[in-house]
């Protein structure tokens, strides 16, 4: 892990600190938002695939691994689930027409 301050943050998230969690998430929206906006194209879905990551982060934060950057694993959960949505939508785009 990158950061004393970092390391701190995941244990106390992994403690169920919600305080922790909240840092968490008012630290890293902003750039989760942005990637899932890329991808996505669209404010609302992109919102949504932020809060969707933030959910899967607060599940699986217990695995973590520490030896790692965090910024990495939450933007590759944050891509995932961009991506993931983007496919939803284009398969419903496609039975639409």
């Amino acid at each position: 892990m990158r950061s004393l301050d970092e390391y701190k943050l995941v244990q106390g998230c992994q403690r169920g600190d919600p305080e922790a969690f909240s840092q968490l998430v008012k630290q890293y929206k902003d750039p989760l938002y942005n990637a899932a906006y890329r991808i996505l194209a669209d404010a609302d879905e992109a919102a949504d695939a932020t809060q969707s990551s933030f959910l899967k982060i607060f599940e699986r934060i217990d695995s973590f691994d520490s030896s790692r950057p965090l910024f990495s694993w939450l933007y590759r959960i944050a891509l995932n689930e961009a991506i993931d949505r983007s496919r939803k939508l284009s398969r419903l785009t496609e039975i639409g027409r």
